[in-house]
């Protein structure tokens, strides 16, 4: 049970998720909590960095899975909807939606960084990393930032830890649907006018969710078509985002 977990404290590291690696590599598969203070070379998706100060949260799991690994990538969307579950306790008056693929949004602006990685595939373990926007929001970036202000690390701790153990049951009692309706109840963007780069060609569609396994759907010109890497825009949101600065 990943409430009871233990958890491996760190005033600072390298990254929780790196942290959480060497300890794989040590032997341990967990379940297991990396938390840290502070981070010097937090990582996000693609490889981009994720500002890691004094205030947030920053905490990887180690968790093994009964499950084969070509369902792995499901955990970016349990995940996420865990955070907007956090989001949702902290700031009910606020409005919380999530982007694909696992960006929660806080009155539009990103509040976490999420990083799952498979490390080993017979017997499945997982990396889970998180980190979430407690006191303050990073500045300076291509996106805006929200942030849980007046919060505590270790409360907004306890509610993601909670609420990741209630998604990742979920996904094992339910199945993915269940988490893939629940994520599309709080999508941006569904219906709307998007724009989608795949790393070779900028697509223009109409966002039709999710596939049955987490796949972004597009409508292009009345031709549905699916992608599993790229990067998501919402004119809405942005055009919302300029109102805010």
């Amino acid at each position: 049970m990943i409430t009871t977990a233990p958890i491996h404290r760190l005033a600072t590291v390298d990254s929780t998720n790196l942290e959480a690696l060497r300890l794989f590599n040590s032997g341990f598969c967990g379940p297991l909590w990396v938390i840290a203070d502070k981070q010097v070379q937090g990582r996000g998706r693609q490889g981009r960095v994720w500002e890691s100060d004094i205030g947030n949260l920053y905490a990887s799991l180690l968790l093994p899975l009964e499950y084969q690994a070509t369902i792995a990538p499901q955990l970016s969307f349990v995940v996420a909807l865990a955070v907007s579950d956090v989001a949702v306790h902290f700031a009910p008056s606020q409005t919380v939606q999530l982007k694909w693929p696992n960006d929660c949004l806080l009155d539009g602006g990103k509040l976490a960084g999420i990083l799952c990685e498979t490390l080993s595939v017979k017997p499945l373990c997982v990396c889970i990393g998180c980190g979430i926007n407690v006191q303050h929001a990073p500045e300076g970036l291509r996106y805006r930032t929200s942030c849980l202000a007046g919060e505590t690390v270790s409360a907004v701790f306890d509610v993601y830890r909670a609420a990741l153990a209630h998604r990742l049951h979920q996904w094992q009692a339910e199945g993915f649907a269940a988490i893939s309706a629940a994520w599309q109840d709080r999508a941006i963007g569904i219906g709307e006018s998007v724009e989608f780069e795949d790393g070779k060609k900028l697509h223009h569609g109409t966002l039709r969710g999710l596939a049955d396994d987490g796949a972004l759907r597009l409508d292009v010109n009345g031709t549905l078509k699916t992608f599993y890497a790229g990067d998501l825009t919402i004119p809405s949101l942005e055009h919302a985002r300029r109102l805010r600065t």
